[in-house]
């Protein structure tokens, strides 16, 4: 069997690379929007009648502003963090498929519809009703559910005029929304791990420097440079006591208080290049000279930039359609459809002829030097600057609708359920499967050799396809009808964004139009997911980085 080893690697590190730039832009919207808060403030306290009003405004627009950096500055520096570590992003965007490589349980999470006719089956789901579908299955009965998970993006909207939509459903194989949520969490706990290493540094620094913090930059770079002079500071003892360990596990407690802790946020933003090298060196001494490592959690920022590239490749996988659909499109013997498709997308984010030169190379550190180097000829790594192949389908996206879609686009962060989020995903994946391979009450594309299996009690026309006539069972179905709805206003935003993606490839007149507006439909959301679940597990850390009270 080929092709279940999901995208492919350059998709992949594309997907990575465009959901960094998605960060910075979410990140800053959520700043700006704050800033036009404070600036509001400081308008009212020019028009103020009496000087402590026009001060208590000021004070207001300086604690706006001040929250915003502690909460989504947050998002700003792990975006500096991620653009300074793009050479990691191939390789930690393919460590799923190139060393774990759990590609059937890891990377899939398969639905199917009853495949003979079955009885209404009425069950309840937090007080709501539904009418499922109950079949025959040997001597027992099998249950096929309609309820499913909910996701606010194109997909899932496009997914509600496909066939399978609310249709009865089984899930059948796979572990995808389990690893998502597995990497997150280790995500969000690499962070916490390194962090909680960098505030002892931290209260070290405010506790040695106090009100010259700021001011004495060059005698930071020195404390933090002399290792020896770092720990003759833990050290010092004024009648058998550590007067310095006190303050500084003091500070560390009191770093969550109002006083504390903008200083403390902007103590870790100033030095944290330089304090995160103190530990590095400490450490690396330490461990050379077989001696027990001081910061025994300390994470670095390459492990970290991994964990990001990692979950990246795992959420984009939840929205290859045919990662959730159980037609096994994946075997030899419809020559790996699921393949063709993945190398389409592939040819659109380098050209063929190149990747096989990578590919040639031992080490994945060495495939991602080439292609950073090859796809920004030497420019900074952003949207704007990626060299495409000629006639791809995301030139002409990024040509087009590239400034709607990666910068001013509303960026949203919901506090949700990661695990359901992508299960709702999912869903929309299987949906869409229908209409990338055609599914529905009339036909059904079934692989090649396989017409017997998808054939009981089914009396339409079943298609057996391979690679020689797969795009031909692509469907728009009734595509100008799904365009028209008032909702709420996110989800006329994104009826908005899809209709620009359908006239993008319906003006193109092409004869793949109908498989290039699913398929940039797919990959905006796939990029979309990553950051947004990236800037969510960034906040979320922020939950957990104050802790217990130290003692001395």
């Amino acid at each position: 069997m080929i092709g279940v080893d999901g995208l492919k690697r350059y998709t992949h590190a594309w997907i990575a690379t465009r959901a960094i730039d998605r960060l910075g832009s979410i990140g800053k919207q959520f700043l700006e929007k704050e800033e036009a808060k404070a600036v509001k403030k400081e308008i009212k306290a020019a028009k103020a009648g009496t000087v402590s009003e026009e001060q208590s405004f000021l004070d207001d627009a300086e604690e706006i502003r001040k929250k915003a950096w502690e909460k989504y500055g947050s998002i700003l520096f792990y975006w500096d963090i991620l653009k300074s570590k793009i050479e990691l992003v191939v390789e930690g965007a393919w460590l799923p498929d190139n060393v774990i490589g759990d590609m059937n349980p890891g990377h899939i999470w398969k639905y199917r519809p009853p495949m003979v006719k079955g009885e209404e089956w009425k069950y309840d789901r937090s007080g709501i009703p539904y009418t499922g579908v109950v079949v025959k299955d040997g001597d027992g009965k099998k249950f096929y559910r309609v309820d499913h998970a909910e996701t606010l993006s194109l997909c899932y909207q496009e997914a509600e005029y496909a066939y399978a939509w609310n249709k009865a459903w089984d899930k059948v194989s796979g572990r995808l929304a389990d690893r998502v949520v597995a990497v997150q969490q280790m995500m969000r706990d690499l962070i916490l791990y390194q962090r909680d290493e960098m505030h002892r540094i931290t209260a070290t620094l405010m506790a040695k420097f106090d009100d010259d913090l700021f001011s004495k930059v060059d005698d930071v770079k020195a404390f933090l440079s002399n290792r020896d002079e770092v720990n003759a500071y833990y050290d010092e003892k004024v009648n058998e006591e550590y007067v310095n360990r006190k303050k500084i596990i003091d500070i560390r407690n009191k770093r969550n208080r109002k006083e504390y802790k903008f200083r403390f946020t902007r103590c870790l933003m100033t030095y944290g290049d330089l304090i995160k090298k103190h530990l590095y060196e400490f450490n690396s001494d330490q461990v050379l000279k077989g001696k027990q490592v001081y910061f025994p959690m300390f994470f670095s920022d390459d492990q970290i930039a991994l964990t990001f590239f990692t979950l990246s490749h795992y959420v984009a996988d939840a929205h290859m359609p045919l990662h959730c659909d159980a037609r096994e499109f994946s075997d030899d013997d419809c020559d790996d459809i699921h393949g063709l498709i993945e190398k389409e997308w592939e040819d659109w984010v380098i050209k063929s002829s190149v990747s096989d030169k990578f590919s040639k190379s031992l080490s994945e550190s060495t495939r991602t030097k080439k292609f950073i180097e090859h796809v920004f000829k030497k420019k900074p790594p952003l949207w704007r600057n990626y060299v495409y192949p000629d006639e791809s389908a995301l030139k002409l996206l990024d040509d087009k609708l590239g400034e709607d879609i990666w910068e001013s686009r509303k960026g949203r962060i919901y506090d949700g359920d990661y695990w359901n989020e992508i299960v709702g995903v999912t869903y929309a994946s299987y949906c869409l499967a229908s209409r990338l391979l055609e599914f529905s009450d009339k036909v059904r594309a079934v692989p090649k050799t396989r017409k017997d299996q998808y054939n009981d009690n089914f009396d339409g026309n079943v298609l057996e396809i391979d690679k020689e006539n797969w795009m031909n069972a692509v469907k728009y179905d009734c595509a100008e009808e799904r365009f028209g709805k008032t909702r709420s206003s996110t989800q006329r935003e994104l009826i908005k964004m899809r209709k620009k993606v359908f006239d993008l490839v319906e003006g193109d007149k092409d004869h793949e139009a109908a498989f290039k507006y699913l398929s940039l439909l797919v990959l905006i959301d796939a990029i979309e997911c990553v950051a947004k679940m990236w800037a969510e597990t960034i906040l979320d850390h922020l939950k957990y980085a104050y802790g217990r009270p130290r003692k001395a």
